[in-house]
């Protein structure tokens, strides 16, 4: 299945750079280098709509350790973005992502 392509750590990598981590496990791959998170997103949004009509065990439990690892990566303030506030690669304001 085309999303399973990735490990969680994949989708996670620019999440942990932002929270501080210098050496995250997992990798930086297409254009998620320039708009980070997006391809988490992507992956969050085709899991869920996958998951809604059949059981893959395997896309849900990455799926867990997808929105589970963003909330590890979160800020105190309730930030969870890939990049950090108010920076990203196309000059938009994080807030409107």
């Amino acid at each position: 299945m085309f999303l399973l392509g990735h490990e969680a750590d994949d989708l996670l990598y620019f999440y942990r750079v932002r929270a501080g981590d210098s050496n995250p496990p997992g990798q930086c791959f297409g254009w998620d280098g320039g708009l980070r998170g997006s391809i988490s997103g992507l992956f969050m949004m085709g899991s869920g709509g996958v998951l809604r009509w059949e059981d893959q065990p395997e896309l849900r439990t990455r799926l867990e350790a997808v929105v589970q690892g963003i909330g590890a990566a979160q800020d105190p303030t309730g930030y969870a973005m890939a990049f950090p506030y108010n920076v990203s690669w196309m000059h938009e304001n994080p807030d409107y992502v």
